[in-house]
């Protein structure tokens, strides 16, 4: 199921996983930036963060291909 509008911050994009959403279109918001590719890599970054805290990963271990507990 891909979620279409209306996505504007990481936790929008958790609570719609959780409902069993896989994919996020999401344009509008990074292309109101003054950097838009900057806008985005945060935003990326943001949620790589939110998602691996929940399920109990460290960030940085996933960078190098390790799992971490």
């Amino acid at each position: 199921i891909i979620a279409e509008s209306g996505i504007r911050d990481v936790d929008t994009i958790c609570t719609l996983k959780s409902a069993g959403f896989s994919g996020f279109l999401i344009g509008e918001q990074f292309m109101k930036e003054n950097e838009p590719a900057i806008a985005f890599a945060s935003f990326v970054d943001q949620l790589k963060r939110k998602l691996y805290e929940s399920e109990g990963l460290r960030h940085d271990a996933t960078r190098s291909g390790a799992n971490a507990a």
